[in-house]
């Protein structure tokens, strides 16, 4: 047997303070101003007021250099995946949530018991997602979104996210500027691309608007509504250490293969006690642990 030790990780169907819009260039593009004139009609036959969509796209002028370079190193893409983890679960990170499970507990309880997801879990992907809350990005959403669309590697995704956007603005009338966020569009504290929010965003503290920047009540409620949807199960494992029987192909290794437990079996892979993989139907990855 092979003493490479790896990890099989199941997928997760993972998921006011003013916004400060990101620095654009002085001088306009006029492509650039041609395709959000574009857009700007196809809001208008989905409906969408025409204040909020000049509220939306007042001030731009030319694509955000900076989205474009960050969106074109991200580190999820550049580390593996033991980098990743030590670069995001920190001894910092996790007194944190340790602490905030204590101190948010009276918001948690309600909002676990609705969805049925562990209080642990929620704390986890808002810790990992915002740092509980504390770097929600700094970029005007609309601005990011139209650079993306107009200029990015997944035009078709981010145009649709730019109209979700829109129509999150004439839905719950905030102001464009109060939508701050990632570079790459995610949104608030749970960091929701827009078709999440309009899709999982909850009202957890019975305000009648479902405010996933400013109120913890509403973010936690939106991240259980989300795993809830996805069929988060109570004592459900994340992944198992596991190793090999045989040689496995390195294409078969890391974020770009899936297979089932069952295909993983065939193809050799067995716990790292010796037991044989649980018989459950997921999808899972398998990544290479560095020594």
């Amino acid at each position: 047997m092979l003493d490479r030790r790896l990890m099989l990780t199941g997928s997760l169907a993972a998921l006011s303070t003013r916004a400060h819009a990101a620095k654009l260039s002085g001088r306009a593009s006029p492509a650039y101003q041609a395709f959000l004139n574009n857009v700007k009609s196809a809001a208008r036959a989905e409906a969408i007021r025409d204040n909020v969509i000049n509220d939306a796209f007042s001030g731009l002028k030319a694509p955000n250099r900076r989205v474009i370079a960050l969106d074109r190193r991200q580190p999820e893409g550049t580390l593996t995946w033991q980098a990743y983890k030590n670069l995001v679960l920190t001894q910092d990170t996790l007194e944190r949530a340790r602490i905030n499970m204590v101190s948010q507990r009276d918001i948690l309880k309600p909002v676990s018991d609705k969805y049925d997801v562990d209080p642990a879990i929620i704390i986890a992907i808002w810790g990992l997602e915002s740092s509980f809350g504390r770097k929600m990005g700094k970029f005007n959403i609309f601005d990011a979104l139209a650079t993306l669309a107009y200029e990015g590697r997944r035009r078709r995704f981010f145009r649709a996210e730019l109209i979700q956007a829109l129509h999150i603005l004439d839905r719950e009338g905030f102001h464009a500027a109060d939508m701050s966020g990632s570079y790459a569009g995610a949104m608030g504290q749970p960091q929701f691309m827009p078709s999440a929010y309009l899709r999982f965003a909850a009202d957890g503290d019975g305000d009648g608007v479902p405010d996933i920047w400013h109120s913890r009540a509403d973010v936690f409620a939106s991240i259980a509504k989300f795993l809830h949807h996805f069929g988060w199960q109570r004592g459900r494992r994340w992944g198992y250490a596991v190793t090999m029987t045989k040689p496995l192909p390195v294409g078969q290794l890391g974020r770009r293969h899936r297979a089932t437990n069952q295909q993983w079996s065939r193809a050799g892979v067995i716990g790292a006690d010796g037991a044989a993989l649980p018989r459950i139907q997921i999808s899972a990855r398998l990544f290479r642990r560095e020594r």
